[in-house]
């Protein structure tokens, strides 16, 4: 039986539900685009594999499903159009999440593959969510643990189907030691070109 669904509100038509994946008992909606166009949540199917979803007026639920080897993947985010949607995954069943973009030429990737296809390193880093994207789908933000284990935060440039730049908290402080705030310009280096 269907426990709860996602469901949308228009002034003209009250509240609309979604629906689920075939067999599903549950969706949730996490996340509008800036247009209106899109929503993204995640639902259950009769497996219970839990997955993103992506819905418009014309296409309905569509389900974007996971990286290869998970079972797992939420939303936390969508660009203006709908076009690039970010959160998380994991790559073994219930293992760990690691952060992800899906496109729809690109399908769901973890963004540290992405960035390391471009040669950019996470510095001991795991990218664990991503939690925003820009309007235009190019700037994505997020968290995960460094090598000591403590949540740090980045911020990532993606073009097209390439990642070019990296920034971490860790970065932002080591290029900033020994500055004042008052009176003085620094340069920061970071990994890759933001």
């Amino acid at each position: 039986a269907l426990s709860s669904q996602a469901a949308y509100w228009t002034q003209g038509g009250g509240w609309v539900g979604l629906g689920t994946f075939a067999g599903g008992t549950q969706s949730t909606a996490n996340a509008i685009s800036r247009d209106g166009s899109t929503i993204v949540g995640f639902s259950n199917d009769s497996s219970v594999t839990r997955s993103v979803f992506r819905w418009t007026q014309s296409g309905g639920m569509e389900n974007l499903g996971s990286i290869a080897g998970g079972n797992y993947s939420t939303p936390n985010a969508v660009n203006a159009d709908g076009s690039v949607i970010v959160g998380e995954a994991n790559t073994t069943t219930n293992g760990l999440t690691v952060a992800m973009r899906w496109t729809r030429t690109g399908g769901m990737q973890a963004l540290s593959s992405l960035l390391g296809a471009s040669g950019i390193q996470t510095g001991g880093m795991t990218l664990r969510a991503a939690t925003g994207v820009s309007d235009n789908g190019k700037i994505i933000v997020g968290y995960g643990p460094d090598a000591s284990n403590v949540n740090q935060y980045f911020i990532a440039r993606c073009e097209s189907a390439l990642c070019q730049g990296l920034v971490t908290a860790e970065d932002v402080m080591r290029s900033f030691a020994g500055q004042s705030a008052v009176g003085q310009t620094a340069n920061a280096t970071i990994g890759g070109t933001l």
